[in-house]
């Protein structure tokens, strides 16, 4: 996989878009994802968001996020792997490509526990970044320690969070979901709750100089949903608050004009919310 890195500026906010992986999901895998909804809508709702696939297949992305900032430099989730990254690239290969040595982040974020968000946290049975912070909400880091995940997912299907975490737990700070995560004179990037994919799912609002920048990261995970929010895959902790919250930081974000940047939206996954005939229309890209 070649290396793939966005890069943009929010105000005084320098942000790396890291191009982590792209799988290619067949209409049957799209059906197990979304299994509330009839596949031949589904096939008419990917060809119309992707038409080269004619409806049989829809490319999906992971993005994570570099931040840097005076005094911080802020890694948004951690892809797959940390020197490693199956299917995709490692975080350490992805941060070097942006000339940041891993040991430069002092701050780490998790904006929940999925595997594809947290696999670089650790490597080798140790923390990747031992001297970062590691900041997540307390809701999440609660859902996956105190059984709540367990009897969701089952117990093998939870156990790599609840080891990851055990390893990095001195370097865990618990926030609430509408916290601060880091700041300078001109620049706030805080917590945007964000609930229903998982119980503590946050994403990332950056506000700098006058320019803002949503990072929406699992709300929403195929263009498609912009048409049909309603449609929640089974990823979803609970499909229905997270509809909710997807309805409402689509229709904030449109309202209010705020550049949005999506974890699985074709890669950098940056763009605009637009009110439609049919809910909404994401509009990739970069304005100001």
């Amino acid at each position: 996989m070649c290396f793939m890195i966005g890069r943009l500026d929010i105000g005084e906010a320098k942000i790396n878009i890291l191009g982590v992986a792209s799988v290619r999901r067949d209409l049957e895998q799209l059906a197990d994802i979304f299994p509330t909804v009839g596949k031949g809508d589904l096939s008419e709702a990917i060809g119309a968001v992707q038409p080269d696939s004619e409806g049989k297949y829809l490319d999906w992305h992971f993005n994570s996020a570099l931040i840097r900032i005076p005094n911080h430099t802020i890694l948004i989730d951690t892809g797959f792997g940390f020197s490693t990254g199956r299917p995709g690239l490692g975080i350490a290969e992805l941060l070097c490509e942006c000339e940041v040595r891993p040991a430069e982040v002092n701050t780490v974020v998790i904006t929940h526990g999925h595997g594809d968000h947290i696999g670089g946290l650790t490597e080798a049975d140790a923390p990747s970044m031992p001297d970062a912070r590691v900041v997540m909400s307390r809701q999440e880091l609660e859902f996956w320690m105190n059984g709540q995940a367990e009897r969701f997912f089952g117990a093998a299907a939870s156990s790599a969070q609840r080891t990851a975490f055990s390893i990095c737990r001195s370097q865990i700070e618990c926030i609430e979901m509408d916290s601060s995560i880091a700041e300078s004179k001109d620049t706030t990037i805080r917590a945007l709750p964000a609930p229903g994919h998982t119980p503590g799912h946050i994403g990332i609002a950056v506000r700098s100089q006058g320019h803002h920048l949503w990072l929406l990261v699992d709300t929403i995970h195929a263009l498609f949903q912009m048409q049909y929010p309603d449609w929640s895959p089974r990823f979803d902790v609970d499909p229905d608050l997270a509809c909710s919250t997807r309805k409402d930081l689509l229709a904030e974000a449109a309202g209010q004009d705020v550049l949005v940047q999506l974890y699985h939206f074709p890669f950098p996954g940056t763009g605009s919310v637009k009110a439609s005939k049919q809910a909404w229309a994401f509009e990739p890209g970069v304005h100001h």
